[in-house]
Parts: structure tokens; sequence; C-alpha cells
């Protein structure tokens, strides 16, 4: 059987209102042809006059031709207006006006954003000087709309330039099937002021790394300042190949929700640990990074190697390449970012009044509270782009999902223990000192180094008998000390650490940050400077005299007197005029010797 059915389908594509009236007509000319004329008469004539009595068509006998041809052709559907289905419809426009048209959207791309207007202007302002015939200003605007559909080239110029880099060519997702297939790594500033360590207000910048197949964010890191690739691959690696409540931030997240969350039914504590233990260890085999220095750097390279991590890097400025981390910012910031006061959000447009001084948050604040989201929200919320063949109506949670592929394709990821996720950290070297060790800037100390208190660790070459520091550039609460007799590794807690849980901690912190952000007003007196003065105008060594009978002029009364002597380290012993050379040698070290 090979009927033709385009016409039926012909037939759906029509408005309700149309294929009513096909349906009319059609019933027409079935009638006309059903009944013998009583005299001959035109078959186009009688159909004419019956579309005018029953219809109330009025339709020249040309047009009824063209009825009773289309109908014999196309059946019921030819029938219809072919305005409304737009077929026939070629365009007179000129070719070379499309091309100008074509070539002055292509030009918005570097320009500021303007309106349809300038565009057909420039138009036809070529287009005269070519002497191309342009149609009128109504259909240019048409033109305009149709050459523009998914350009953008009249709306935000971020937009517009973001579609303009997107490949030509049909898009084709990835398609892992087992957990760490493919894993995604990108940074990002956050749409967020925050107090920072230095006791400024920035935005920080967030660097995550979330896996394809499940939707499992597997690490994140948030620091004040541009990564550093050794933080990057020192860190962020590190993380997603340990368990986090192995990880030593993690005691620190259980503490700081005891301290600011509200009391739950259950015991926090234990919440906590059981969302945590949920989470799925993801081990990745490839990583897909983009171009920055961060990620194609050596240390970076080297991390990745040294895990055996194969890399995929992302072709220049093509966010598609990595579309599931790019798309997981956006959820990030609507999901718990906008929730703070310093909330940016995420375009100028949508910024508020004042929103650098509505951050009350501090970095490591928000770190914290990011790593309880992830495990209470992100890793149990049902995600659109998560489901599985089987019932493909159903959004599964990245635990789920994680659960779901695990089943189908087992697999025993093998994690980092807390010595090796130590092990991995950056490394310093360090003298142990008897109030502790110092590290950049903050002090640190624990009972179990008094032991090594200004004692030599004996290793040579670069320690040079210092002891050896592992620390993570994103926690300063504590570093950690390798104690060689014992083969461990000792925890040094920051010395203001264990004030951050006392009484009032936060409300103390608020009075700091009004203070760092309100100064005082500055003084314009350079003490030293005056100091300098004084010893220059006030301090002339007399020979042979003693300073203490200088004399003073009435001139000088009205400023102090200031009585300095000039001390002789070699004695005093020699001439008058040896006293006095050695005096006014002395003087520049005076003011040098009042610094010290």
């Amino acid at each position: 059987m090979n009927a033709d059915l385009e016409p039926v389908a012909e037939l759906a594509r029509l408005s309700p209102a149309e294929r009513a009236r096909c349906e009319a007509i059609e019933r027409v000319i079935r009638t006309v042809d059903a009944v013998q004329a009583p005299e001959p008469e035109p078959r186009a004539e009688r159909v004419r006059r019956e579309l005018k009595r029953q219809l109330g068509i009025d339709v020249s006998r040309r047009q009824a031709y063209r009825y009773l041809a289309s109908f014999r052709l196309g059946g019921v559907a030819a029938l219809a207006d072919a305005r409304k289905t737009g077929k026939n419809r070629a365009t007179k426009t000129d070719p070379r006006v499309i091309e100008l048209i074509e070539s002055e959207l292509k030009d918005q791309l570097e320009i500021s954003t303007g309106t349809r207007s300038r565009t057909i202007a420039r138009v036809k302002w070529e287009a005269s000087r070519q002497g191309v015939p342009v149609p009128s200003t109504r259909t240019m605007y048409r033109l305009v709309e149709q050459l523009d559909r998914h350009r953008g080239s009249f709306g935000a110029a971020t937009t517009r330039r973001s579609k303009a880099v997107r490949p030509d060519r049909t898009f084709r997702s990835s398609q892992p099937s087992r957990p760490g297939e493919l894993v995604e790594i990108d940074s990002t500033p956050l749409d967020l002021f925050v107090q920072l360590p230095d006791g400024t207000v920035g935005r920080p910048e967030l660097t995550y790394a979330i896996d394809v197949a499940t939707g499992t964010i597997g690490a994140t890191l948030l620091h004040g300042r541009a990564a550093k690739s050794v933080d990057i691959g020192a860190v962020l690696l590190t993380r997603m190949l340990t368990r986090i409540v192995d990880q030593p931030w993690w005691g620190d997240a259980v503490s700081f929700a005891k301290a600011v969350f509200a009391p739950t039914s259950e015991p926090l504590g234990r919440v906590l640990e059981e969302a945590a233990a949920r989470v799925p260890l993801i081990v990745p085999e490839t990583v897909t990074v983009d171009r920055g220095k961060v990620f194609v750097g050596s240390t970076f390279t080297a991390a990745c190697e040294r895990l055996e991590i194969s890399q995929i890097r992302a072709n220049p400025r093509q966010g598609t390449d990595k579309p599931h981390v790019e798309g997981g910012f956006k959820r990030i910031r609507d999901g718990f970012v906008q929730y703070f006061a310093g909330y940016t959000g995420g375009h100028t447009q949508n910024r508020g009044d004042e929103p650098r001084t509505e951050a009350v948050w501090s970095l490591g604040e928000v770190r914290l509270l990011l790593d309880l989201w992830i495990i209470l929200e992100w890793q149990t919320t049902p995600q659109s782009g998560l489901r599985l063949p089987g019932m493909p109506q159903r959004a599964l949670s990245p635990n789920q999902m994680y659960t779901a592929l695990s089943a189908a394709a087992p697999h025993v990821p093998v994690s980092l223990s807390r010595d090796d996720y130590i092990a991995l950290l950056p490394l310093a070297w360090r003298t142990i000192q008897p109030y502790g060790l110092n590290f950049g800037g903050l002090v640190y100390d624990a009972e179990a180094l008094h032991p090594m208190r200004g004692r030599q660790s004996g290793l040579s070459g670069e320690a040079r008998g210092r002891w050896e520091i592992r620390y993570d550039p994103y926690n300063l609460r504590q570093v950690w000390v390798r104690d060689i007799a014992n083969s461990r590794w000792i925890t040094a807690s920051w010395a203001l650490a264990a004030r951050t849980d006392h009484p009032f901690s936060r409300e103390v912190l608020r009075a700091a940050q009004r203070a760092v952000t309100e100064p005082g007003p500055a003084t314009t007196i350079d003490i030293l400077e005056q100091i300098n003065r004084i010893q220059a105008q006030r301090v002339t060594p007399q020979i042979g005299a003693s300073p203490k009978k200088n004399r003073v002029t009435e001139g000088d009364r009205p400023a102090p007197v200031v009585e300095l002597r000039a001390l002789d380290s070699e004695g005093s012993a020699g001439t008058e005029r040896a006293a006095g050379t050695k005096a006014r040698a002395a003087l520049p070290n005076a003011r040098l010797r009042l610094l010290d």
C-alpha cells in the first residue's frame, strides 16, 4: 500500500478556522458534482454561484477554476489560502540587501548595543551608495528580525558575544556510563562580597569539580585571591580522593554548625555525619579544564600525572565544551549565594545600591557553609539532567544516580587516608620556637611540639635543619608538623582559633569590620620627621662644655627644650676640637638610636 498521506498531514497543520473553510469549499464542490445541471453550464460558474449562496464567498470564475484545479491535484488541503500556509511566498527583495543586513548584523558583535533603526539606517546608506534598491521600512524591520534570529544583536553585549562563539554544528552531549569517567573543573568569581582574612571586603573565587555522570560535586575551593596552580593541583584533586569525614576541615565544619545552627529534633552532629557518609567518593579518570593559567601550568599537570588522571583542554572561549560545570555556577548562585547579605545580583543590572557595605560574612564562614550546603542540599536534590533510560520521567539526585550507576558498573573507589591527605598538601619548612611556629604571620602551637622546641630536625638540603610543615592554603586554623621520630603528623592549631567559638565572637568580628572599613581621621603629623627636626635644631654640642650647661635663647622659649647628649663610643679623651668633631659625627646616629 503506497497511499500518499501528505495531504492529510497538511490539513492537520492548518488552523481550525482555515480547516473549516477548506472543508466547506470541498462540500460545495462535491455538491455541484453530485447534482446534474438542467442546462449546460460551466462547472466553475456553478461552483462560484454555490460558494456565494451557501458560504457567502464571492470569487471570480478564474478563482473558481483555481479551486477546482487545486482540489483535483492536492485534495481538500490544497484549498487553503497560500497566505495562511506560507507557501509560494518567494521574496522579492534584492539579494544584495540581504547581504548588507547580514554584514551589518555581524559588525554588531564588537560594538555597543544599538537599536534596529540604527541597523536599518546604516543598511540604507550603504545600499544608496552602491545603488541597490531597498524595500519599505516595514519590510526592512521584518528582514532584520528574521536574519537576527538566535543572534541577540540587540540584546545584552555579553549574551551576543557568547552566542557568537557557539560552534556551528549539531550539539553532541557526553554520555559517561560510570562515576568518575569524566569530571569538569572550572573557576569563577563568586557573586558575593565577604570579609577577607586581610580585613578587606572583596569577592572570593570559587573553583570546583563536578562529575558528569552523577552530578556529584567532588571538591570545592573558595579563596580570596586568584588561585595558584600549586593550590589547585595539591588541594582540589586531593580533596576529591579523600572522604569528607577524613578531611581535617570536617571537625571545624561540625563545630561551626553546632554553634550557629538552630537545634534539631535529632543530634546535629549525627545528622551531618550520616549526610556526609552518603556523599559518594569520585575517583576521576579524565578531567576537562579550560586554558587558564591555573590549569595549563606544570604543577597541575604534574599532579594529574601523579594521580593517573587524563586531561582534556577545552577550546578557547567555548563554554559548551564543559557545560555541566558552567551551568553549576548558576545553580550554586540561585540555590545558595543569593541568600547571603552582600549578594551582587549576578549582573550589574541586578545589583543593589551598595552590596559591598552589606558584607557581614567572613570567607571561612562562607566556605564551611558552602561545603555543608553541598552535602545537605545539592547531593540530595533531584536534578532534571540526571535521568535513566528506564524511567525518563523521574529525575534523580546525585546520590541516587551514583547508587544506580554503581550497581551497573561496580567499582571500588580507593580513598586516601588522613595521613595521605596531609602528605599531598603544599610543603614549607619552619623552626619550632618556644612559643610555637610562625607561618604566614600567624602563630601555631601544640602540646606535642614541646620536645621539638629549639631543636633541629636533622634534615639536610633545603630543610637546613628545619621541620617539615604541611598546610592547607584554604584553612588557616591549623598546620601539620611531621614528627620524624614517631612517624606521625602533629596538628598545630592557630593560637587564636579557640577564640572564634567564644561568646560574642561574631559581634567582635562585626565591630572589627566596622573599625577597618571606617578608620579614624588620618593625622598630618609625621612624628619621626618631627624627632629628626628637633634633634637637628636642639642638639648643638658645645666644645669643652657639658650639655647640661647649654642655654636657650629667649626667642626659642615657645619651643620645648630638648637636651640630648651625643655619646662617644671611643671615650672622652682628646682635645676640644676632637671632641667637637666626634660629637658632630655622632649626631646622625642619635635619631637611629632613638628609633631602635
